[in-house]
């Protein structure tokens, strides 16, 4: 009886130990990428995007890819999309702190009603090319805009803000860094915010609708050409509290 007793305690710790590891073998891993609804757009369709996870332990997703049906091939133009704050994968939800390279590339939206509140980054070429994108909902709390996140977003002309499109197209007073050719060819009329630090290189190539700038006291580097080929700008102001310029 006793050595009976023993084994089945033997095979109970087995078993335990098996679950255990299967556990951690299944559980989600910094890098892990797979897909979720994080996408309504403006008929209420809940699309799945792909995201990958930033920090596991945080609870923190990039969003790295649109579906397939608002890319530019389908031919249909969709009036808006929302993104979702939280999307939820396996049971956790997962905070979206960042838009991945291309992400949009393409998509076939009039606009971003509201964009998840806890992106602080939009990287490179993440609403490249969205031909006919008009406005956009930009968080408080967003910090850096990549090289040509909106590069040829040619119709691009307001932010959203509150669910109203504004008069301008605003930077939340969170923005530090504007990167290479960001806006390069959008008719925004583009306000600079307080608290901006670097603008890179043909960060505003060709923005038209700018007729003038104020160049904030926090903004420290100007890169050549950030301005170029803005045919209708006539004056740009400094803030008398700049140090550099």
């Amino acid at each position: 009886m006793k050595k009976e007793k023993k084994t089945t305690n033997l095979n109970r710790l087995v078993v335990t130990l098996l679950m255990g590891i299967a556990a951690l073998t299944a559980q989600a891993e910094d890098g892990d990428r797979w897909e979720a609804v994080g996408v309504i757009d403006g008929e209420g369709n809940e699309l799945s995007c792909t995201f990958r996870v930033v920090s596991e332990d945080d609870g923190t997703v990039k969003f790295v890819k649109t579906p397939g049906r608002l890319d530019t091939f389908t031919g249909k133009t969709a009036s808006y999309v929302t993104m979702l704050d939280e999307v939820e994968h396996d049971g956790k939800k997962y905070t979206v702190v960042e838009i991945g390279d291309s992400a949009f590339f393409l998509a076939e939206i009039r606009e971003v009603r509201h964009m998840s509140a806890g992106v602080k980054k939009i990287d490179n070429d993440a609403f490249l090319s969205c031909f006919h994108m008009e406005a956009v909902n930009l968080p408080e709390g967003l910090e850096d805009i990549g090289n040509s996140a909106f590069d040829s977003c040619w119709d691009l002309i307001a932010t959203i803000t509150n669910g109203e499109t504004d008069d301008a197209f605003y930077l939340p007073s969170s923005v530090k860094h504007i990167g290479e050719e960001a806006f390069n060819g959008c008719e925004a009329y583009i306000r600079l915010n307080e608290g901006l630090q670097t603008i890179d290189r043909f960060a505003f190539k060709g923005c038209n609708a700018l007729t003038e700038v104020t160049i904030p006291s926090t903004v420290l580097d100007i890169y050549p050409g950030a301005f170029a080929n803005c045919s209708y700008l006539q004056n740009i102001f400094v803030h008398p509290d700049n140090p550099k310029y």
